[in-house]
């Protein structure tokens, strides 16, 4: 059983050890782990009787109280996002030797680093799959402005579970703010992996965004297919070693150029983006095999090529059954036909035989009579009807089966391409949601902020004076942030926005949410209230932003001449032409929204293309629908030809 010592100037060390009661409500059961930074321990919640896991770190770290905060902070606000692919934190905390601590989901599985080495590189499927799930945990910690900035291999951690395999949680989040400086520099010196970090981190810790979590996931990706890594700590200039062979075309030029570059702005610029680009080669990686991998565009063909094959085949084995069984029943009608001559001829002799024997008895005057002759009975005709109908009967089996696999395979394709919009509207759903959540977080913070609180009470100037040196709000890229000020029971009024320049935002009272349409885009409006002072003044914060609907729009593109998102007004164009100038069926489907949102029901319409046709089968169902009309007509006239001659 390890143990971890840790020590403090003012107080005397303190020792860890399996059975401690931690804060009164953790009691240590044994340690999972150490390093560098501290100690891992298997604890139980005494409360609740549930495990967890508890890091320590040590007090020789040499960070100070600030520090200690904002990684306590942002590791609570990262694992309280609620996201399946980012490990939960449930509480934080300092040790009786001031030492902090941090409380996470127990975890039972293995390190990313480890399994890639141990199996010597990922197949390329599962690396993609596990990419994506990164991805889409960094996408949301990045929709709440927390930035990982020391993510390597060591710090993803892979579940198998009955429901899914290879189930992805990222670690370590606030390590880079542990040392005291908001963006994650140590003195000017970054924190972390060197050989996974962007090179304007190395350079400028500072200017370090979530275009360096980018980078680091495209170091990730490249090392779980090579099981090495793209550069070492010192050479970044000469491209890194090919990735093995049988990798789909297209996806080391995808890793160097958009997820390592070295320049930031030619990086992906969100995980969104990242999640979008990487998608078809998933795809093709779960349909692909021992050929290798076919092109994006050629993988529903070929299915469906090779069940039209088969139909085909089947639909002409049955034609030449039944020409086959045609020439039986020929045969067996010449053998009846001659059967009943040889028994007509039979019956002549027999017939002669009385004759030749009254001749006898006249001759020879004798007054015995003749014995009565028993003549054989004649043998049964054999007819043709019912092969004739047999026949007919495969014959029209097998066209109905060669229209019925046609119109499956029509089927088929209508469903690929619904299933794709149906992954396109939870895209959609998702991206809005992520950024009403990371809008809510902006918006609260900037309604706690103590200096706007007493400054509310003053006028316009004073607080345009507070955003112009950037103590209330730095916007992004098309947001609008817009203050309100109330005082007692009137209606709010607006006394700041920024940038000032901006188009007005309608007051917000309370933490409402909106989802509007504005001009060719969709913005996020939520609300955040401020605290009455002592005066009896109060307000409220609004703020604006934009859903960045790039990486959906050249998704839709892909299966989809036309697609529209309606429920928002006039319906807001996302690819191609209008509905009514595009021709093709049309598919509506459902975006799954909050459900304190106000906003009613939205969703995305798309006209497609018709499912192709395949000639060859119905054109081999029609052959044998009229081989079996044939057949039925030979049958119809022996059974005419039988009447007549009966």
């Amino acid at each position: 059983m390890g143990i971890l010592v840790t020590t403090d100037s003012s107080r005397r060390s303190a020792v860890i050890k399996a059975g401690d009661l931690l804060d009164g409500r953790y009691r240590i059961v044994r340690t999972i782990g150490t390093g560098s930074m501290g100690a891992v321990y298997l604890a139980e919640q005494v409360a609740v009787k549930r495990p967890v896991a508890i890091k320590i770190l040590r007090s020789t770290l040499g960070g100070d109280a600030e520090g200690f905060d904002g990684y306590l902070t942002e590791a609570e606000e990262a694992g309280s996002l609620g996201h399946p692919n980012i490990v939960g934190c449930s509480g934080t905390g300092f040790t009786s030797a001031q030492t902090p601590y941090v409380v996470l989901e127990y975890l039972d599985g293995a390190v990313l680093g480890d399994e890639i080495h141990r199996l010597g590189g990922l197949p390329v499927g599962r690396a993609l799959n596990i990419a994506d799930q990164i991805a889409a945990a960094l996408g949301a910690a990045h929709g709440a402005s927390i930035v990982h900035g020391s993510l390597s291999s060591d710090s993803v951690f892979l579940l198998d579970r009955p429901d899914a395999r290879d189930l992805v949680k990222v670690l370590d989040f606030g390590v880079a703010r542990l040392f005291g400086l908001p963006d994650g520099s140590r003195n000017g010196v970054a924190t972390g992996d060197p050989e996974f970090m962007a090179p304007e981190q190395l350079a400028a810790p500072e200017i370090a965004d979530r275009r360096s979590d980018v980078y680091a996931l495209g170091v990730m990706l490249y090392e779980m297919l090579t099981a090495r890594r793209p550069f070492g700590d010192d050479d970044r200039h000469a491209p890194p070693p090919p990735l093995p062979h049988g990798a789909p075309d297209g996806l080391e030029q995808l890793i160097v150029s958009r997820l390592l570059a070295a320049d930031p702005a030619e990086r992906c610029a969100t995980m969104a983006e990242v999640q979008a680009a990487l998608a078809p080669f998933a795809e093709l990686a779960r349909s692909s095999s021992s050929a290798g991998f076919p092109e994006a565009n050629e993988v529903t063909a070929v299915i469906g090529n090779r069940r039209a094959d088969a139909a085909s085949r089947r639909a002409e084995t049955a034609s030449r059954r039944a020409e086959a069984a045609t020439r039986r029943a020929d045969t067996a009608s010449r053998r009846a036909e001659a059967a009943t001559r040889r028994a007509d001829t039979a019956s002549g002799r027999a017939d002669t035989a009385p004759r030749r024997a009254d001749t006898a008895r006249d001759r020879e005057l004798l007054p015995v009579p003749a014995e009565a002759v028993a003549l054989p009975a004649l043998p049964p005709r054999r007819s043709l009807r019912v092969l004739w109908l047999l026949a007919a009967v495969l014959s029209g089996a097998a066209g109905t089966g060669a229209m019925y696999l046609e119109d499956q395979t029509r089927t088929a394709a209508r469903q690929l391409v619904s299933s794709a919009l149906d992954g396109d509207a939870e895209m959609l759903g998702s991206l809005i949601d992520t950024e009403i959540r990371g809008a809510h977080l902006r918006a609260d913070g900037v309604a706690a902020m103590p200096m706007l609180r007493a400054a509310i009470e003053t006028d316009a100037a004073t607080l345009k004076d507070m955003a112009g040196s950037d103590f209330i709000f730095t916007p992004r890229r098309g947001e609008v942030l817009e203050l309100f000020q109330i005082r007692g029971s009137g209606a709010p009024a607006s006394v700041l926005r920024i940038p000032d320049s901006a188009a007005a935002i309608p007051a917000m009272p309370g933490n409402r949410t909106r989802v509007v349409k504005t001009g060719d885009q969709i913005t996020i409006v939520v609300g955040a209230p401020i605290a009455r002072t002592r005066a009896g003044i109060s307000g409220s914060v609004a703020l604006a932003t934009p859903v960045d609907l790039s990486p959906l729009k050249r998704r839709i593109a892909d299966h989809a001449r036309s697609a529209a998102l309606i429920g928002l007004g006039t319906p807001l164009q996302l690819a191609g032409a209008t509905a009514a100038a595009a021709a093709g069926p049309a598919i509506t489907i459902p975006v799954t929204l909050g459900p304190d949102l106000e906003i009613g029901e939205i969703a995305l319409t798309a006209v497609v293309a018709p499912p192709a046709m395949r000639p060859e089968l119905r054109i081999g169902g029609l052959a044998s629908w009229g081989l079996a009309g044939v057949l039925l007509a030979l049958f119809v006239a022996t059974l005419f030809r039988r009447r007549t001659l009966a």
